[in-house]
């Protein structure tokens, strides 16, 4: 994750994240290195994003949020 290819492409997908509709903010391992955010293997690390968005929680204790979105350097999955 720290390796300077991996960095470049952290970096790319947090931009192009920020860059979606509805996300208000971006936060990522490669803005600060933060270690909370890499895995403890070394070989993940998080992007978190806010999104904006009108659904209400749902009374099963769900938030809202439209489920888990991944990303690669090549595009979301």
């Amino acid at each position: 994750m720290d390796d300077p290819a991996a960095a470049r492409a952290g970096a790319g997908l947090g931009k192009r994240l920020a860059g979606e509709e509805g996300v208000v903010n971006v936060a990522s391992y490669w803005d600060g290195r933060a270690p909370q955010l890499k895995g403890k293997r070394g070989d993940k690390a998080l992007v978190v994003a806010t999104i904006r968005g009108t659904t209400p929680p749902s009374r099963n204790g769900s938030n809202g949020s439209p489920g888990r979105t991944r990303g690669s350097a090549t595009g979301w999955r």
